[in-house]
């Protein structure tokens, strides 16, 4: 998380705020389960992203 450029915190936040707008105020079928495993799987991408960057010399 240390290693995110402020572009790619804003998109990550859009996202969560996003997601739990939907939690919130949807219809009910996307529920806090649901945006608990996409906040996980999210968290997990955005280390896997950075691992890669640094890898490539992209930083």
């Amino acid at each position: 998380m240390n290693d995110i450029e402020a572009e790619e915190a804003r998109a990550f936040l859009k996202q969560i705020y996003a997601r739990l707008d939907i939690t919130l105020n949807g219809n009910g079928q996307y529920d806090k389960d649901n945006f608990l495993e996409d906040l996980e799987n999210q968290f997990k991408k955005l280390v896997e992203i950075t691992k890669k960057e640094k890898r490539v010399g992209m930083k």
